[in-house]
C-alpha cells in the first residue's frame, strides 16, 4: 500500500522496521491471553513454534490464535503440527496463485 506508486498511498509515511519480541516477553503474553481463556500453553511448545518461525510475529500470532479457537489446553506437539497444516491446507490457492 505503501511502496507500490500505483496505490494512493504511496511514499506518504516512513517505512519502519520491527524486530522480533524477545522470546520470553512474547511467552508471558501468551500464557497470560490463553489464561484469560482458561486454557494453558506448554512453554516447550510456544519455544518450538517461535524457533519455527524464527520470532516472525504474524506467523507465531496466527499459530497461536489457531490453538486458542481449539479451546484446549496446548500440551502436545500434535496440536501444533496440527494447526501449522491446517493453516497451510487452508492457503494453498493464495501459494498457488503466487507462483
Amino acid at each position: 500500500m505503501f511502496l507500490s506508486a500505483k496505490r494512493p498511498f504511496y511514499n506518504s509515511t516512513q517505512i519502519m522496521n520491527l524486530t522480533t519480541i524477545a522470546p520470553e516477553s512474547y511467552y508471558t503474553f501468551a500464557v497470560r491471553l490463553f489464561g484469560e481463556g482458561g486454557w494453558t500453553i506448554d512453554k516447550s511448545l510456544f519455544m518450538l513454534i517461535y524457533k519455527c518461525f524464527e520470532g516472525y510475529s504474524w506467523y507465531v500470532q496466527t499459530i497461536l490464535n489457531r490453538l486458542y479457537e481449539t479451546e484446549d489446553n496446548i500440551t502436545d506437539k500434535s496440536q501444533v503440527t496440527e494447526a501449522i497444516r491446517d493453516i497451510v491446507r487452508e492457503n494453498t490457492m493464495v501459494y498457488q496463485i503466487c507462483l
